[in-house]
């Protein structure tokens, strides 16, 4: 009457008064069954506790990884789904049902909790990153596994947290538990961005970007937010559909669900803060007229592959027929390099380069690699009248077993398993290029769209737009290049100003600052972006704002980190001895 009652865990000793320690979720500390005296006769109405494992129906260690794989299998292969090339967004949100489900039907301990993490992260990550293949299988498996591990991890701690879950769930159970879910999902996303110098490739909010009124919410937390928000709503679905069927086995009616409330809620809230997003006027600044080239260079990533002169000239013709006599642009960018020589070596660059600017075109931004002695350093360069270097930006992160290969001077071997075999040197600093017209570009090179925090790096300098120069023609006609296009789409929320995109062999075009897709350049019949040609467009330059992420950076993965931290990690003995005094 009047509330719930936590029966005493020792049936000899009843009192009103006396209740055994809450646990984490606000519930009893045990489950309870029938009591026995101390003959072993059975006291009727008595209850002795019992573990939540026996009571969830858990199976022995031994077989309660074995009867997880499925779902944890399914789980991976439900995340895949909702990225390029199948793009299914709302299988995103289905990821954590079949995980969860297993945690609360088998109830495994930890270890084999993270076995099942980590066969869903080798599902997913095996799966959605095949591309990889293209260059270095043996980087695709390593790099799955290092990936698995994240997941694996996830579970462990999930597995502790459900362990800990009354027999008989109420709404704040769930909603506690699915908080708890979110937050160590996103925590682990968090170090995914900057570990081992970060691979935050396909975090599962970037899977919202579709869904563009969703996605908005970024402007606040960055896709670590847009993540959050989605295992918390999976998560509920889960724990929604565990209440369910406990109503069933009580008999007792339907009824709504507060733990479905509350997450419909918050992805209420973040609907009507993307509609204000979308439907909110821009104001425009100005225009900047743009040529951008896809010359689709041919990549051998462990051959010679097209000669330079040749891959030159084709890139030249592209240009010269997208820029007839009387239409000059205001901007000609070229992608990141796809010719392996610095083409400041090659005479016919250096006439062409005289012939565009300031002829045919006002400004060139051109990848190319660039040595100082024998250091080379992958660069973007800006070409304005009379000054074919005005401005120079050097890649500042470099890809990781592609462009440095790590304990390569202590093991030489190393060299002879990635393609290139050599090391760049990264770029020391942010760099704003200044265009005609007084617009200011921030460089991006290659995966650094991918890494939100150096793309965060060039805020304080205060660019009017991002341009990225890209190459992925390592890949060949893969879902590598779409992919890493809607990674650069949720750049463009979080900190709401316009990219423009050159690639060697797509995708090649430009994104407004809510992250719409303004104009692809595609096969009109094929839809495909692995073409050679030119896109050229008119883009529209909004007024720059700080946004809430910009200025407050990754405070969703921190937070979330310390919030798992907390209830992981029991208080020192200091705190304890001072509480139990204070309770005294």
């Amino acid at each position: 009457m009047g509330g719930r009652h936590c029966p005493s865990a020792h049936p000899g000793q009843p009192g009103p008064h006396h209740r055994p320690p809450r646990d984490q979720w606000g519930g009893c500390g045990e489950v309870f069954e029938r009591g026995e005296d101390a003959a072993g006769n059975i006291l009727p109405g008595a209850r002795q506790p019992v573990s939540r494992a026996s009571a969830g129906g858990a199976l022995p260690a031994a077989r309660s990884f074995p009867a997880l794989l499925l779902p944890s299998l399914l789980s991976g292969l439900l995340l895949t789904g909702a990225f390029h090339p199948w793009n299914q967004a709302w299988l995103a949100w289905l990821f954590p049902l079949p995980l969860v489900l297993g945690l609360r039907r088998w109830a495994p301990g930890p270890r084999e909790a993270a076995l099942g993490g980590a066969a869903a992260g080798l599902a997913h990550f095996g799966t959605s990153l095949w591309w990889i293949t293209e260059v270095t299988p043996a980087g695709w498996a390593a790099l799955a596994v290092y990936l698995a591990a994240y997941p694996a991890a996830w579970m462990a701690v999930l597995a502790q947290a459900a362990r800990r879950l009354p027999g008989r769930l109420q709404p704040h159970h769930s909603v506690l538990f699915a908080g708890f879910a979110a937050c160590a999902w996103t925590a682990l996303e968090w170090v995914r961005g900057w570990l081992l110098s970060g691979f935050p490739w396909n975090p599962i909010g970037a899977s919202q970007i579709e869904v563009l009124v969703l996605a908005q919410v970024a402007e606040l937390g960055g896709a670590l937010l847009v993540g959050w928000m989605v295992v918390f709503g999976g998560t509920i679905i889960a724990m929604t559909l565990l209440r369910i069927v406990q109503q069933a086995g009580e008999g007792a009616s339907m009824r709504p669900h507060a733990e479905f409330i509350t997450a419909l809620a918050v992805v209420g809230a973040a609907a009507w803060f993307g509609i204000g997003a979308l439907t909110r006027p821009a104001p425009v600044r100005g225009h900047l007229d743009v040529l951008l080239v896809q010359p689709r260079i041919p990549q051998d990533p462990w051959g010679s592959g097209m000669a330079a002169e040749d891959a030159l000239q084709e890139s030249i013709r592209l240009t010269d027929l997208a820029l007839p006599p009387g239409r000059p642009a205001g901007l000609v960018v070229w992608p990141e390099t796809p010719i392996p020589d610095a083409l400041a070596d090659l005479p016919e660059f250096d006439r062409f380069v005289k012939s565009l600017v300031p002829g045919r075109a006002e400004a060139f931004l051109f990848g190319t690699i660039r040595r100082e002695g024998r250091v080379p350093y992958n660069s973007a360069v800006l070409a304005l009248p009379g000054n074919s270097a005005a401005a120079v930006y050097d890649k500042m992160h470099l890809v990781i077993m592609g462009e440095y290969v790590p304990l390569a001077d202590a093991f030489p071997f190393l060299r002879r398993l990635v393609p290139l075999g050599a090391d760049f040197a990264s770029g020391p600093e942010p760099v704003a290029f200044d265009l005609p017209g007084g617009w200011r570009a921030a460089p991006l090179i290659c995966f650094e769209d991918v890494m939100a925090r150096v793309v965060r790096s060039f805020i304080p300098l205060q660019p009017d737009l991002f341009i990225n120069i890209t190459n992925d023609g390592w890949f060949n006609d893969s879902p590598q290049s779409l992919q890493h296009f809607q990674l650069a789409r949720m750049r463009c929320i979080e900190l709401r100003r316009p990219m423009l995109r050159a690639a060697n062999n797509g995708a090649t075009g430009w994104i407004d600052e809510r992250g719409v897709v303004r104009e692809l350049l595609r096969d009109p019949e094929s839809g495909s972006v692995d073409i050679a040609g030119t896109l050229r467009t008119r883009v529209s330059i909004p007024e720059a704002r700080m946004t809430f992420y910009a200025r407050w950076r990754d405070w969703a993965g921190w937070l979330s980190a310390l919030l798992v931290l907390a209830w992981i990690c029991p208080p020192p003995a200091w705190f304890r001895k001072a509480s139990g005094k204070n309770a005294s």
